[in-house]
């Protein structure tokens, strides 16, 4: 043994006298480039020395980590992480959703942006499918630090590193080799349509692949090594099938690559995947395995090659020695480009300065709260080492939303729930932003339109008005789950509501606001007084002009507008409500004569609704709670007073149906709705649910309202359905059980969004 050890030292001693230089390449691939990691920890592990390192795309993620000084686990440890699959799939954490400046839900499946140029309006298309807003925050974070420790040069890193993007428009492949390091790394792996790209000196940069997916003469050119070793995932693209669109693209774009190196100057190791793609990066165990196993095959090989070994205790040194040298990121100066003077007033104002000295977690906060902005495309961060002040000065480079915008929507159902949904929204940016919105809903079920107007003001306490008009008309039908292109019976019940709003919000927390709301309208509800009417029958009419007021604390961070599985929301809201009751009998009222009520009414209602994880991360479990508190009197009749009566509806389904048994002028619910994820977008959930009214509300003898005193009788509901997001809206299929006399099950399928304007009255 100790003969065997002194042959190695001796080897090791005759070989550093020698001064051998090895490179290491890494190709692109996607997730697939996680195998470089593997590679890198068999190299390691055999005292094969990494002097010079390159990379395109993901290669280049990995070769910058390892040049800066990160171990193999520590590059385990980044691509396992949670953050990893937040900012990798453009996922903005719960802490940082900003809650303030979200707008009112509404049942858009997409928007067009349109932008006007030389007087003729054109629309814009997207350029990227999953939002880059948490990656370029967290390259600030990552790589900042490492480039303002090795003054901006890649030869002064740990290990000298170059890394490939792509000028598409001078049709040519770029090297960086110095500068900002997360920049070079960021245009090296913007693949088209998947990530937005950047500028760099006035051209946009893309992805490296598309010129040199393997870029080993690069490490040759500027290293001239003894011996290369390259790490390739990748292949040059197969034909694309018809259907296949971003194939097609690719095709189009990316150049073949010259994946074979001579065999005078190196080796490769191959690991190739079929089952693996572009962003599966749940599979890092053993993706990094597989580049492993195929380094290990080739390491006799390697060896016979390279005489020198490598010295552990001199690279950890080397790496202590660097990561000690990197400033901690703490910011002076904020500079705002892109943007008219104005407009970078407003920004600056939102950018809360508590102190000449910001630090990473507070521009974090301050950065996910501009993005929040609906004004706001894009902000691309970069940061500058001043070694006089030993800040960093930090450059924000803002690209603004077309300030027309047409959106298009509804819901596409099996039943009568067939709803289309256009909008339009025109923004205008200066020392303060302000939008107008118009909104249209159409449909068997709910007609309604809603012009609104919003301005929010950066004042020191930043606040928003909000003034909007709304008509709505909802039109139960007997039964709601009978196809469309089937007739139904003539309503039942028909409540068309009409009213002006102010709403005041400000900021508490992240995800939170305090919200004030003034209302005032009018409400008609046209009923019959028996379930068998006939088509002759003139309904009843119940009218309801009123005054009603809320102050509300409330909180959202649900993943999804409609059928979340993650996330909570939670409000706490106090109303007061004074209106005037107008009552006209129908043709099936036993109470005939004309009559006028005035009414005035305190509400409380407490809300939740949170997601937690049980088991793993497959497993969740919604919580539901929900308690309404009112002193409503007695309305002319038992319908009027039924329709006007608080109601529980915790599925979209129940929205979309009237149901008698879940209404009350006071009651509390609890839920619980077992979710069991099947990939990001796709689950299936289950709801069952508990609703127990203080006072019941039932139908005297003479039509009027008899309220009984409390009794334990809970009703129960239950859903069961599979949802799968799409880019655009939900695609959901859902069995749904009511407590109540007849139709008790409703199966329903639907594409998109049943969202309806705000009610006039919210408990």
């Amino acid at each position: 043994m100790l003969r065997n050890l002194l042959t190695i030292l001796m080897v090791c001693v005759f070989a550093n006298s020698y001064s051998q230089k090895v490179g290491l390449v890494l190709s692109g691939g996607g997730a697939k480039g996680l195998a470089h990691i593997g590679v890198i920890k068999a190299l390691e592990e055999n005292n094969i020395p990494i002097d010079y390192i390159a990379g395109t795309s993901m290669g280049a993620i990995i070769g910058g980590l390892y040049a800066m000084g990160y171990t193999t686990d520590e590059m385990i440890e980044i691509f396992q992480s949670q953050e990893f699959y937040q900012w990798s799939n453009g996922i903005i954490p719960d802490e940082y959703t900003f809650y303030y400046k979200k707008l009112d839900d509404d049942a858009s499946l997409f928007t067009i942006p349109i932008r006007i140029k030389d007087s003729i309006p054109s629309p814009k298309l997207p350029t990227n499918l999953i939002p880059t807003h948490q990656m370029d925050v967290v390259f600030v974070e990552l790589f900042s630090g490492s480039s303002a420790a090795c003054n901006y040069d890649f030869d002064k890193l740990v290990v000298p590193f170059r890394c490939v993007a792509s000028d598409i428009f001078n049709k040519k492949a770029v090297t960086f080799r110095s500068g900002d390091i997360g920049t070079a790394i960021r245009t090296s792996m913007t693949f088209p349509l998947y990530f937005k790209p950047i500028k760099v000196n006035g051209n946009l940069l893309f992805d490296g692949g598309i010129y040199d997916n393997f870029p080993w003469k690069v490490l040759y050119d500027d290293f001239k090594p003894d011996f290369i070793i390259g790490s390739n995932v990748s292949g040059n693209s197969l034909p694309p099938d018809d259907d296949d669109l971003i194939g097609q693209i690719e095709s189009m774009i990316v150049f073949p690559t010259n994946y074979d190196m001579p065999d005078t100057l190196g080796i490769i190791v191959n690991s190739k995947f079929f089952d693996v793609g572009t962003l599966d990066f749940d599979k890092v165990e053993a993706i990094i395995a597989e580049g492993y196993h195929n380094t290990l095959r080739k390491i006799s090989e390697i060896k016979s090659s390279i005489t020198i070994c490598s010295d552990t205790v001199m690279l950890a040194a080397r790496r202590q020695k660097f990561r000690s040298s990197v400033p901690p990121l703490r910011f002076s100066s904020i500079d705002i480009s892109g943007v008219k003077n104005t407009q970078k007033a407003y920004i600056s104002r939102n950018i809360r300065k508590r102190s000449s000295v910001i630090s990473m977690e507070r521009f974090k906060q301050e950065y996910f709260r501009l993005i929040a902005d609906e004004h706001i495309e894009r902000i691309y961060p970069t940061a500058k080492y001043n070694p006089e002040n030993k800040l960093y000065n930090l450059n924000l480079n803002v690209d603004l939303r077309p300030k027309y915008n047409l959106q298009i929507g509804g819901n596409i159902s099996s039943t009568s729930h067939n709803q289309g949904f256009i909008g339009f929204s025109y923004r205008y940016f200066r020392r303060a932003a302000s939008t107008l919105q118009f909104k249209t809903n159409f449909g068997r079920l709910f007609t309604g339109f809603n012009v609104a107007f919003r301005q929010d003001y950066p004042t020191q306490i930043p606040m928003y008005v909000t003034l909007q008009g709304s008509v709505s008309r909802y039109d139960y039908y007997n039964t709601s789950n009978d196809p469309f292109f089937i007739d139904v019976v003539p309503s039942y019940l028909i409540k068309t509501d009409g009213h002006t709003k102010l709403d005041l919000g400000f900021p508490i927390a992240n995800n939170s606001r305090l919200r004030t709301n003034f209302t005032v309208g009018n409400t008609w509800y046209d009923y019959y007084q028996v379930d068998n009417f006939k088509k002759a029958d003139r309904p009843d009419n119940t009218r309801l002009s009123y005054f009603h007021t809320h102050l509300s604390i409330e909180k959202n961070s649900l993943n999804f507008k409609q059928y979340p599985s993650k996330g909570r929301q939670q409000f706490i809201r106090f109303g007061y409500t004074y209106s005037r009751e107008i009552h006209a009998p129908g043709t099936t009222s036993l109470i005939l004569d004309d009559a006028t009520h005035y009414h005035s009414f305190l509400s409380m209602r407490v809300y939740n609704r949170s997601f937690h994880r049980i088991v793993g991360k497959y497993f969740w479990m919604g919580l539901l709670f929900d308690a309404v508190y009112t002193d409503i009197d007695a309305f002319r009749n038992y319908k009027a007073s039924l329709v006007v009566a608080p109601h529980f509806s915790p599925s979209v389904h129940s929205e979309t149906v009237f149901l008698p048994s879940y209404r009350a002028n006071s009651y509390a619910a609890i839920g619980l709705e077992p979710t069991l994820i099947l990939g990001r977008r796709t689950f299936i959930q289950s709801g069952v649910y508990a609703f127990q009214a203080e006072n019941q509300l039932l139908e005297a003898p003479d039509k009027s309202l008899l309220v009984t005193d409390f009794k334990f009788d809970p009703k129960f509901s239950f859903n069961l359905g599979f949802v799968h997001q799409t880019p655009f809206g939900p695609v959901s299929i859902f069995l749904n059980y009511y407590d109540k006399e007849s139709s008790n099950y409703y199966i329903t399928f639907n594409f998109g969004y049943l969202i309806f304007n705000r009610r006039g009255i919210e408990f």
